[in-house]
């Protein structure tokens, strides 16, 4: 399997990060309907994905540059915070709590991310200490209109809220791909 990286620029808000399994399901639609895409065809590979997967996508990957390096920021994994900081430093609330805010790591990528406290960082760091733009996480008001009457009203026509996040103009997001080169390529993709 080889790696690539789709590099996109998100030109206005998402309704939802760019999750993996959802671009995989989303090429898998496509594949659906055209089945040049994938050798022997969606089914065909389906069949042997959980022992060949044809293709592997990662969510969206925030790209940042520090020290003229190229970088991801990741979030921090989800485990028990024991793992991840000195337990005598989570003993203390005040503490723990900081330790809590720290959920941003920022790291090249490589088969084996060592996670150790000190590389992680809480949004406030990210935004006063190493001047990174973040995405804004917002709700945004939606509403249906009853064509009948011109009209929300109640129910199904009622105002609602929808989450939306905005990224920061020049924000890069890398996708990473991992594809089975005899099964399909890069160019199909």
């Amino acid at each position: 399997m080889k790696l690539y990286a789709i590099r996109i620029k998100p030109e206005s808000p998402f309704g939802s990060p760019l999750s993996g399994d959802t671009i995989f399901g989303h090429f898998c639609w496509q594949l659906n309907y055209d089945s040049s895409l994938v050798e022997g065809g969606i089914d065909a590979a389906i069949k042997v994905y959980p022992e060949k997967p044809f293709a592997v996508f990662s969510s969206a990957l925030q790209l940042v540059r520090l020290e003229r390096e190229e970088k991801y920021l990741l979030k921090r994994p989800d485990m028990p915070l024991g793992y991840l900081f000195d337990r005598a430093l989570l003993q203390e609330p005040l503490k723990r709590k900081q330790c809590k805010k720290r959920r941003w790591l920022i790291s090249a990528i490589s088969p084996f991310i060592s996670v150790r406290d000190e590389m992680l960082h809480s949004r406030q760091e990210l935004v006063e200490e190493l001047r990174l733009d973040l995405p804004a996480e917002t709700t945004v008001a939606h509403n249906t209109i009853n064509r009948l009457t011109g009209t929300t009203g109640k129910a199904h026509f009622a105002p609602y809220n929808m989450p939306a996040c905005f990224y920061p103009e020049d924000t890069l997001l890398d996708i990473l791909v991992l594809i089975d080169q005899d099964l399909t390529d890069a160019q199909k993709i």
